[in-house]
C-alpha cells in the first residue's frame, strides 16, 4: 500500500528556484511519491570539519545549510518522500594525494568524519528526512574515487554512518549504496553478486534496513529470465535476494535506485564500443518495457 514510484533528482545543482518548483510539479503530477536527492558531504562541509559555510562564491560566506533547506521544505510542499544520498566527500576528508577530480567520490580517510557528516544531516532534517542511502556504487573502481574497490572497506562506512544516523534519528531507514552491476571480478570492477556476499561476510546484516541495486535492461526485454554471475539483464536481482537468503536475511526488502532501457537518438555518432548500457531500442519499445518491467517486479518480486 505504498507508492512504489520514484525519480533521481540533483536539485542542489538547480540555481533557478522556478525550475525546482517546475520539476517538483512535473514529478506530482506524473505519480510519483519518491525521490532519491544527492545531499553531497562537499557541497556541505566544503572546507573543514565542522564548517558549514560555503565561501566558495564572491560576497560574504552563506550558510552551506540553507540551499538544502530550502529544496527540503519544496519536497515537503510537493508531498515526495526524499532518499538522501549522502557520498562525495570535500577534499579535507580524503585520504591523503586524493585532491584531485579523480577522487571526489573516494572513500575518506576517517569514517568518523563521514559518521559525523550523517549524523549532522539525520539530526538536522529530523522528522523531515528519514531514508537514508550511504554511497553509491562502491563496487565500482570510478564510484570509489579510483581506489581499488573492496566490500569490507565499504562495509565499515556503512555500519559507522548507519550508527551515527541511527544516533541522530531512531527512525532512521538506513539504505545501502545502490550495487552497480557488473559481471567483472577485479579489484577495479567487482561483481555485485559476490560484493554482496562479501559484505555479509563482513558483518554488514545488522547495519542496513533496505539493500540498493541498478536495474538496467541493457538490451534485453523485461521478459529475460536467464540468470548467472556473468549475465547481465533485468533478472539480476534475483541472484541478490539468493544471497540474502542464504544469509538469513529473507525480511529485508530490494529497491532500486535507477532504472532504464537506452534509447539513443535516432542521428547518434558516438562511438558503439564505448556503450556499457546495451543495445539501444526504440522510444516505443523503451516506453513499453519500463511498464512492463514494473509490472513484473510487482507481480513476481515480493520481496
Amino acid at each position: 500500500n505504498v507508492n512504489p514510484m520514484g525519480v533521481n533528482l540533483f536539485l542542489e545543482k538547480e540555481v533557478d528556484p522556478a525550475n525546482i518548483t517546475r520539476t517538483l510539479e512535473m514529478v506530482r503530477d506524473g505519480g510519483f511519491r519518491w525521490a532519491r536527492q544527492g545531499f553531497a558531504w562537499n557541497d556541505i562541509e566544503i572546507s573543514a570539519k565542522g564548517d558549514y559555510t560555503d565561501s566558495r562564491n564572491p560576497g560574504a560566506p552563506v550558510d552551506a545549510w540553507a540551499k538544502y533547506d530550502r529544496i527540503v521544505a519544496a519536497y515537503e510542499r510537493y508531498g515526495i518522500e526524499i532518499i538522501a544520498r549522502l557520498d562525495s566527500p570535500p577534499v579535507w576528508a580524503r585520504m591523503p594525494g586524493d585532491d584531485t577530480e579523480q577522487f571526489r567520490k573516494g572513500p575518506p580517510r576517517d569514517n568518523n568524519d563521514y559518521g559525523d557528516f550523517v549524523y549532522a544531516v539525520a539530526n538536522r532534517y529530523r522528522g523531515k528526512i528519514k531514508y537514508f542511502q550511504i554511497w553509491n556504487e562502491p563496487n565500482l573502481y570510478g564510484e570509489w574515487g579510483g581506489h581499488p574497490v573492496n566490500a569490507e572497506e565499504y562495509t565499515a562506512l556503512l555500519k559507522v554512518a548507519s550508527t551515527r544516523a541511527r544516533e541522530a534519528n531512531p527512525d532512521a531507514v538506513i539504505i545501502t549504496a545502490a550495487l552497480a552491476p557488473t559481471a567483472e571480478d577485479s579489484v577495479a570492477n567487482q561483481n555485485d553478486i559476490l560484493f554482496l556476499e562479501a559484505m555479509y561476510r563482513a558483518g554488514a546484516a545488522p547495519y542496513f534496513d533496505v539493500l540498493s541495486t541498478m536495474l538496467y535492461g541493457l538490451g534485453y526485454s523485461p521478459h529475460e529470465r536467464r540468470t548467472d554471475l556473468k549475465r547481465l539483464n533485468f533478472s539480476r536481482p534475483i541472484l541478490l535476494r539468493q544471497v540474502m537468503e542464504r544469509n538469513g536475511d529473507t525480511q529485508t526488502p530490494i529497491w532500486i535506485s535507477e532504472y532504464a532501457w537506452l534509447s539513443l537518438p535516432p542521428d547518434w555518432k558516438g562511438d558503439p564500443t564505448k556503450n556499457i548500457w546495451g543495445e539501444s531500442v526504440d522510444e516505443a519499445t523503451q516506453a513499453r518495457w519500463l511498464v512492463e518491467g514494473y509490472e513484473r517486479v510487482q507481480r513476481e518480486w515480493p520481496w
